[in-house]
This record gives structure tokens, sequence and C-alpha cells, in this order.
């Protein structure tokens, strides 16, 4: 796949596993920054904990108080930093740099075949737009207020879009499927006979 901003990338040689990489400290803290921005920019009838505290998701020093408290959170407490690693494990991820996209291989209890074929496949849409968006994108979302909903917001409703587009071609050539950046034909294929069953958890993206 080609644009102005990625060049010779291909889903068949950039999937991973995320559930089966032992995450390091760096992905712990980047997680947990991330789910802490949502959190704390989410409007409460006082308004949100960021506004109350005063804290201005643009500014530098701000930006390094929160990491030096998430990664405080992780050091301090064995319970925040077991679960952290068992979200960072499952949630869909992606690396401009490195041009690769991890995806979640466990499957969940509570969920049907089908609706977690579906699910990774719309993991992978919204990857896909991270990994085509324009590489200055993360550094502008950090310095404006609400960053995440720019860097995330903005990706999830265009990965749906291609979702759209995709879920229409295929209705129109049943027979072709959406792999590697273009639609080449291929088999649809069989059903795996079993299944490794692990605890349900919210998918969430990076």
């Amino acid at each position: 796949m080609r644009s102005p901003y990625a060049t010779g990338f291909r889903y068949s040689t950039a999937l991973y596993s995320i559930t089966d990489k032992e995450p390091d400290q760096l992905h712990r803290v980047n997680h947990l920054r991330n789910r802490a921005r949502k959190a704390g920019g989410a409007s409460g009838p006082d308004g949100s904990i960021f506004s109350r505290a005063n804290f201005d998701g643009s500014r530098k020093r701000d930006q390094e108080f929160l990491a030096r408290l998430v990664e405080g959170w992780l050091n301090d407490d064995e319970g925040i930093y077991s679960l952290t690693d068992f979200l960072v494990q499952h949630t869909p991820v992606h690396s401009r740099k490195a041009g690769a996209v991890g995806v979640v291989t466990d499957y969940p209890l509570n969920e049907s075949r089908s609706s977690y074929r579906w699910h990774t496949i719309i993991d992978l849409c919204h990857e896909l737009m991270h990994v085509l968006a324009h590489p200055d994108l993360p550094a502008a979302a950090d310095r404006i207020q609400a960053g995440q909903i720019v860097q995330e917001g903005f990706v999830e409703v265009l990965g749906l879009r291609v979702l759209q587009l995709a879920a229409r071609r295929g209705e129109a050539v049943p027979d072709e499927r959406l792999a590697q950046g273009s639609l080449e034909r291929r088999k649809t294929p069989p059903r795996r006979s079993q299944t490794t069953a692990t605890p349900a958890t919210p998918r969430r993206r990076s």
C-alpha cells in the first residue's frame, strides 16, 4: 500500500500478536497515560478532572507531570502494574517507525466467533489509518488541549469509513476479500475446530 506518507506497507508482513509480546515500561507508561487522558478529560457535573486541576494537555510541563504520575503508579502498585500488562497485551497497537501492527489473538469467552472476527477487522481498519496518517500528527495532537480526540477520534471515523467501503465492495463481489491494501481474490479461510478461551476484556485501541 502506498500513500504520500506510507510507502510499501503490506499487512501480510506487518502483523504480529500483541498478546504474545511482553510489554516494556515505555509501552506501559504510554498506555496508562492515554487512558488517564481519556478519563481526565471526560466531562462531569463539575467539569472534567483536568479542568478542575488546571491541567493543560498542550503544556510540556503538564505532559511530563502526567508521565511521572502514571510511572509512579506502575512502580508503587503491583495491581496496577499487572492490570496494565494485561490491557497492553489486549489492545491493538501500531508502530509507524517499525511499520508494524499488533492485534489481539486471545479469543474472549463472551463473544461469538463471527463478532470476534468483525471486531478484528474493525481494529485492522483503525490501525491502518494510524499507519497512513501524516507523520507529524502525534506531535501536532500533543500541542492542543484535546489531542486525544484528534489523534484517535478522527482515525476512528476514517477507519469505519474504510470498513464501510470494503463491506460494500464485498457485497458487490462476494468472492473477493480485502487483503494487503488491495482487493485480492481469496478463498474464505476454514473455521478453526478449536479456539483457546481466555477471560473476556473490552477492546481498546492505541
